[in-house]
């Protein structure tokens, strides 16, 4: 484990995220760097470094260094860490362990606005994996119900769309978030309206989605 990192993931439930923005001291943590410091733990998941370094990269913060370590640990019920695994042993459950050198930031507003964004890509990250199953099969049952939403669509036309979303889930596409609308009203005062309990991903409507939309905001091929 990189610098201090074992310290920090002493406690940790499961599914927790454990997140840290901070500038090391010696007298404090035993060393010093030149840099901005960024850790996280994890439960292990795909695009965990892919999606932290993007959120920087987005708040044009650069980065010098990224270590990523996947280990393999026990904790007990309260999550309090009893064993971390050697690389050749198998064993325990496995933990993604993040450090991310930054260029320096010393305003604390700074160090805090690095957190959050980071603490919001984490949880994009958790719904994404979390819900994928049940993201495919909406494209799915969305592929077997097209004919019916759409009658007046020619049967060749309708074949292509229909294998067009086959495609995308054979291994061609990382699905992020789907959510169902229904179309409600004609012309301009038709309107997108979410249904209920469809969002998954980072759709999820616990994000604090817009219920509505006019369908004239939308660029002609989305009202097609």
């Amino acid at each position: 484990i990189v610098n201090g990192q074992i310290g920090f993931m002493q406690q940790r439930a499961a599914g927790e995220l454990q997140i840290r923005v901070f500038n090391p001291s010696i007298d404090s943590d035993g060393w010093e760097s030149d840099h901005t410091v960024v850790e996280l733990v994890n439960d292990d998941r795909p695009f965990l470094v892919d999606s932290a370094s993007l959120a920087l990269t987005e708040m044009g913060v650069g980065i010098h260094l990224v270590v990523h370590p996947v280990v393999r640990v026990d904790r007990n019920d309260n999550g309090d860490l009893l064993r971390v695994y050697p690389r050749d042993e198998e064993g325990g459950r496995a933990e993604s362990v993040i450090q991310l050198h930054i260029e320096k930031h010393t305003d604390r507003g700074d160090l805090d606005a690095i957190r959050e964004r980071l603490v919001a890509a984490m949880a994009d990250v958790h719904r994404s994996v979390d819900d994928w199953q049940a993201m495919v099969a909406a494209v799915k049952d969305a592929v077997e119900h097209m004919p019916g939403w759409a009658p007046g669509v020619k049967e060749s036309w309708m074949a292509e769309c229909q294998d067009f979303m086959r495609w995308l889930i054979d291994d061609n596409f990382v699905l992020l978030g789907v959510r169902d609308y229904a179309v409600r009203g004609k012309g301009d005062k038709a309107t997108l309206n979410v249904v209920g309990g469809s969002g998954l991903g980072i759709l999820r409507e616990d994000k604090g989605t817009r219920r509505s939309r006019p369908v004239a905001d939308l660029a002609p091929e989305a009202r097609r």
